[in-house]
Order: C-alpha cells, then sequence, then structure tokens
C-alpha cells in the first residue's frame, strides 16, 4: 500500500488530472460527517489543516482500511481476517498520530 500512495500521488499510476480528480471532493464535504468523497477515496480535514486520504471497506471475513497523509509523510495500512474490527482501532491510532 505505500508503493500505492507513493505511485498515485507521484504522478506514476495515472495523468496527473485524474489524479487530482481522483483525490478532489465529488460529494459536498456537509454531505458526509467525516469529510468528503471522491471517486473510492475519501477525505477528510485534520484539525491542523492536513489531508488525510483514505481506502477501506470490509466483506464478511475481512476488513480493510489504508490511509495517507502526505503533509506528515505517514501511511496507515489496516487489514483483518473478521469483518469489521478495524475502524476502533484505526480511530485509536489516529488519535496518536493525527
Amino acid at each position: 500500500m505505500k508503493r500505492f500512495w507513493k505511485g498515485l500521488l507521484g504522478g506514476k499510476l495515472l495523468s496527473e488530472t485524474t489524479t487530482q480528480e481522483m483525490i478532489s471532493p465529488q460529494i459536498p464535504e456537509n454531505s458526509f460527517k467525516e469529510g468528503s468523497y471522491s471517486c473510492g477515496v475519501w477525505i477528510d480535514r485534520e484539525d491542523g489543516g492536513g489531508r488525510v486520504l483514505s481506502l477501506e471497506g470490509c466483506d464478511p471475513g475481512v476488513s480493510f482500511h489504508f490511509s495517507c497523509n502526505q503533509e506528515r509523510n505517514l501511511i496507515i495500512t489496516l487489514a483483518s481476517n473478521f469483518g469489521s474490527d478495524i475502524w476502533k482501532l484505526y480511530e485509536k491510532i489516529k488519535a496518536l498520530f493525527l
């Protein structure tokens, strides 16, 4: 996932135009409690103004959360073989580092 974020944000996976569209809000920020959404990517704002990009999902037997904060050079990758047990852990990690 580190290579994915670095490749995406470094312009190695998509054109600059497509990348900017993918990481720019497509649905207004006030539509969700936790930020905005664009082309499969959740976009959250930190208190200090930094931006956190996240990919997440779950199905029975698997859950994942991958996030990237460019300003802090921080990538968080969580994966589990349970359906929905990583979000509480992500919130704890987020409280420590973001």
